[in-house]
């Protein structure tokens, strides 16, 4: 037995202290999304693992990890903790970014990752 954190979002550690949230909830959305699009895609991996072995580490053995880039499917299905996947899909009301994001809903979650 271990701690659970039911809504981890271990993909987003890069960010910590990089998107106030002092304007409201909507400007802090867009915000982290400019943040997590600032930064390389190994960068943020390497976050999301040091997120991840910190909370084994604190005693956290099962995160119900909201994934809104896809990284943490690839990432956690190879760590140490139990997770229970939840994508998170954004469009941001961009046209542009519907037609992704309904894609990746609609794709096959990895075997170690379950899915609610």
């Amino acid at each position: 037995p271990g701690l659970v954190n039911a809504h981890a979002h271990l993909e987003l550690s890069a960010l910590a202290g990089r998107a106030p949230a002092d304007h409201g909830f909507t400007s802090w959305i867009a915000s982290v999304l400019r943040e997590r699009a600032a930064r390389s895609t190994g960068e943020l991996e390497q976050a999301l693992l040091a997120g991840a072995a910190r909370a084994r580490r604190t005693g956290t053995t099962t995160v119900g990890e909201i994934d809104g880039s896809g990284l943490s499917e690839r990432a956690l299905a190879r760590g140490p903790l139990r997770v229970r996947l939840f994508r998170e899909l954004l469009d941001a009301r961009d046209p542009r970014r519907t037609e992704a994001a309904l894609a990746r809903a609609r794709a096959p979650f990895p075997a170690r990752c379950e899915l609610l």
